[in-house]
Parts: C-alpha cells; sequence; structure tokens
C-alpha cells in the first residue's frame, strides 16, 4: 500500500440525524373483521407500516383481535445528509413520518384502517428533542382510505444527531478495542444483493477462512468478528472485537461486492461506510468511496495489527468482474506487500465461494495445479445451540445429460 499520513485530530461534524420510533399502543381503533363473515365487523388485527421520504421503513408486529393493540416497539431510521437537504428546503415526505395502519387478513388483501402523520422538528443546526404524544387516525385519500377511520396512536419521537470525521485515503487511523464497521448503501430499483466480506489474512499473506466473515460465515472461529449478513435492505454490520482476534491474524481487509448477475455499482445510491466505537456506543469515522459505476466490487480498507494496536487505511480500489473476494486473492496479497515483501503472487489464485443458485468449474480453482480424477469434498457445520444435531449429507453424482447415476450417502458409502 502507499505512503500513509497518521490521522491529526479534526472537528466531528454531523454525519447523520437519527430518528428513534417507540410506537406504543392504540386506542378505539376502526373494526374490520365480523364475526363468523356475517354480522357488523367487531375486531382487527392492526398493524402499523412507517413511511419517510416516500419509502417504507419498518413494521410493528400484528396484534390479533383488538382495538386497543399494544405494540411497545422501538425503531431506528437514520436521515442522511441529502434527506436532510430535502427536509430544511420544506419537503413533506421528509419532514414528517407516514405511518399506515392496517388489518391483516390470511385470505385476502390487508384492509386499510387509517393513517397518522407525525410531524419532525428539524432544525439547522440540529437540536435533540424527544415528544411522545397522541396522534389521531385519520382517513387518508385516493387508494388508501378508510371512510371510518378512528382512534388514535401514541408515539414517541426522539431526534438525535450522530458527529464523525471524514476519513481520507491516505492518513493511518489508530482504532479501540471494539468497533462496528457499518456499511450502508441504497438500490435504484429491482433487488440487488450485496455480499460484504471480511477477509483475514496471516503475515505470510495466507487467506484465513475460518477467520474471515463473508455471506456463508457470519461470524470467525471466536466470534470476535460478526456480520448481520448479505442483505437486500441497504445496510449490513460487522461488529469487530479486535482485541480477542486470534493472533494468526495479521490483518483484514473489507470488501463490497455486488454479487447479483448483470448489476454493477450503477444500480446503487449512496455507498457510506461508517465507523463506530462499540463500547462507547459513538460515531468516529465516516467515509463515501469514489466508486466507478463499471465496478462489480470495491476495496474498502484494511485493518492490520501493529503491535498491540489496530489501524485502519483506506483502499478505494474496484475490479469492474469480481462478484466475491475469491477471485481477488492476488489484489489482496497484493495489498499486503507493505506488511511482508515476500508475500508471493500467483494472479491466477483463487478460492471458490460456493452460493445455493450458482456452480462452479473446478480447473478454474486449481491454481495451474493438474486435476486429476480423484476429488476429495467435505462438509463441515456448526450447531447454534451448541446441542447435537444429527446431519445426513449426501453427493449426488449426475452424468452428462443431468441425470443422476450414483448416490453417496450415510446408508451408501
Amino acid at each position: 500500500m502507499a505512503h500513509e499520513m497518521r490521522s491529526r485530530s479534526k472537528v466531528p461534524k454531523i454525519i447523520e440525524l437519527n430518528i428513534d420510533l417507540s410506537i406504543i399502543e392504540g386506542k378505539d381503533l376502526v373494526a374490520k373483521d365480523r364475526r363468523m363473515f356475517i354480522g357488523p365487523a367487531v375486531s382487527s388485527d392492526p398493524y402499523v407500516e412507517v413511511y419517510y421520504g416516500g419509502e417504507k421503513k419498518c413494521e410493528t408486529t400484528v396484534i390479533d383481535k383488538t382495538l386497543n393493540p399494544v405494540w411497545n416497539e422501538d425503531f431506528r431510521i437514520r436521515v442522511r445528509g441529502d434527506d436532510f437537504s430535502m427536509a430544511l428546503k420544506g419537503r413533506t415526505d421528509f419532514t414528517q413520518l407516514m405511518l399506515r395502519i392496517y388489518d391483516k387478513d390470511q385470505f385476502s388483501k390487508d384492509d386499510f384502517m387509517g393513517h397518522c402523520v407525525v410531524p419532525l422538528n428539524f432544525t439547522d443546526p440540529p437540536i435533540k428533542t424527544s415528544t411522545t404524544l397522541w396522534y389521531r387516525v385519520s382517513c387518508g385519500s385516493g387508494k388508501l382510505r378508510c371512510i371510518n377511520a378512528m382512534g388514535k396512536v401514541e408515539i414517541k419521537v426522539t431526534i438525535s444527531e450522530a458527529k464523525g470525521i471524514d476519513m481520507e485515503v491516505g492518513t493511518i487511523y489508530t482504532m479501540p478495542k471494539r468497533i462496528q464497521v457499518a456499511l450502508r448503501w441504497d438500490t435504484k430499483g429491482g433487488q440487488t444483493t450485496i455480499d460484504n466480506s471480511c477477509v483475514a489474512i496471516d503475515e505470510y499473506g495466507h487467506i484465513l477462512m475460518d477467520e474471515s466473515v463473508y455471506f456463508g460465515h457470519l461470524t470467525n472461529s471466536n466470534r470476535s468478528i460478526r456480520c448481520s449478513g448479505d442483505t437486500y435492505e441497504g445496510e449490513s454490520v460487522f461488529s469487530c472485537i479486535l482485541h480477542s482476534v486470534n493472533l494468526c491474524v495479521r490483518a483484514f481487509y473489507f470488501i463490497f461486492t455486488v454479487a447479483t448477475p448483470d448489476k454493477t455499482m450503477n444500480d446503487l445510491n449512496n455507498i457510506v461506510m461508517k465507523v463506530c466505537d462499540e463500547t462507547l456506543g459513538k460515531s468516529m469515522y465516516q467515509w463515501t468511496p469514489n466508486i466507478s459505476a463499471d465496478d462489480t466490487a470495491v476495496f474498502l480498507m484494511r485493518i492490520s495489527r501493529e503491535h498491540y494496536c489496530w489501524n485502519v487505511s483506506l483502499i478505494e480500489d474496484g475490479d469492474h468482474i469480481a462478484r466475491d473476494f475469491g477471485t481477488l486473492i492476488p489484489e489482496i496479497k497484493g495489498y499486503s506487500r507493505d506488511i511482508n515483501p515476500e508475500i508471493e503472487l500467483n494472479p491466477k489464485e483463487r478460492i471458490a465461494i460456493m452460493r445455493p443458485d450458482r456452480s462452479i468449474r473446478i480447473k478454474d480453482y486449481a491454481n495451474n495445479a493438474e486435476v486429476d480424477q480423484n476429488l476429495g469434498l467435505g462438509f463441515k457445520w456448526k450447531s447454534t445451540d451448541r446441542r447435537y444435531v444429527d446431519f445426513k449429507v449426501s453427493t449426488v453424482c449426475l452424468d452428462a445429460h443431468l441425470s443422476a447415476v450414483e448416490v453417496i450417502s450415510y446408508e451408501n458409502l
């Protein structure tokens, strides 16, 4: 990696606002369900959907057979800089929350029960505010209209700011013992799967699969690194207990990958990385990488062990072919040569990262070695609740026409 400077103290700036929303309870809501499908409606199975900026952000659970539901559910909505600017300009979708109430139906479309509008008190500069109020349920308009909407919903809203320092490429940042790395993005339309990886290497540049975290392996060997998983929802979070990382690990690489075929970074907006001190619950840094629209993967940063501390340095380098970190092994080792100049590079080295909906060609991962007719397959799993689980694994051999010719299983070894 290039020569880098140690970070100097900067004045933290507001990187986002947080709307902490508590949906407490409802009173005297409209009845939508009839007893035995005849007579007047006597009850409902209400739940609430929350919208901000024209997008659905969260949803409560369904409370069965009541007109006075008690939810007591908490949600956090993050307001990014662009949304905050829209709010200050008076855009209605960004200055209020829209709470739509529905009656859950098992065999038909859910019935609209009305909505509540919750104004948001944004100021510039932001001031922390907290209010708990009852909001009247109104009828709505257009296609979403309930002419006999009634009742009220108790809502608590707290608006607070999150401050941090903008990170810069070429600067080294020293991390506390416990950090949280949050990666966030918006999709332009359609379903796009993102696979965020934290790839571990040792001092010789070898990839440590048991210490790496990715879509099929959401914790490392001792759970010091954990990930929320690949997602369609626009956020992936890594929790890192750095002082507990196994001593064999020299560094981690954070890689952001578009896993959906035919999709690229051009199908995403507002990619942001944020680093928080997990012990203090405090935002520290944020960074918006400069990404090419044609890229399918981008190296975000490296966290490396330096004596008794861990340092972060940004990379910001993209690839327009890779769909997972397994095809980026030469690049990972190349970035690691400042750690150990003796690390050997093989341009064809790859690791097959298997997905349920994909197949691989074995010779593509042979690293220039001859592929003979003997193939060994190993299966590994962990029981999440630490109880004994009896698994039966089978291997099905197919011919050229994809017809089964042999099955190897526990019963037929």
